[in-house]
């Protein structure tokens, strides 16, 4: 059974900033500063889309410290947080397999597993590789 999940629900607008959130120090950095300094970027917050791959591996102390100190400015700054996960071993280039765990103003927690449509609860077995690349993504303007 193939599932397909849009990332953009019907009440929302397509975004014009997203931010590639790894729960590490480098984007908390620039999502915390984005927060608090309006001088550090170049457009409102209501724009901006925060996403994280949960990969079922985040350390214990890395989700506490996010759930503690970050979720709770995302929610007061009204921002869009999307948590997406792997429902499956292997993905599609299509996306088939990759499942939207939370998308929210007002995130709760970090979320981790996914359930298949079957009821199977799925964590990422494997680790992913760490690589270094560019956090902050522009989407086409129409």
């Amino acid at each position: 059974m193939t599932t397909t999940h849009r990332l953009a629900r019907l009440d929302e607008t397509t975004p014009t900033v997203v931010l590639s959130y790894g729960l590490g120090e480098d984007s908390t950095a620039i999502l915390l500063r984005w927060i608090k300094d309006p001088t550090s970027r170049d457009f409102d917050l209501s724009d901006l889309v925060v996403i994280t791959a949960m990969t079922g591996n985040e350390w214990e102390s890395t989700r506490t410290a996010v759930e503690t100190h970050v979720l709770p400015r995302l929610a007061a700054a009204g921002i869009r947080y999307i948590q997406v996960g792997r429902a499956r071993r292997h993905v599609t280039k299509a996306g088939d397999g990759v499942v939207v765990l939370d998308d929210s103003r007002t995130p709760p927690s970090c979320t981790s597993t996914a359930t298949t449509p079957s009821g199977t609860r799925w964590s990422n077995p494997e680790p992913s590789p760490i690589r270094r690349r560019q956090n902050v993504f522009r989407t086409r303007q129409r």
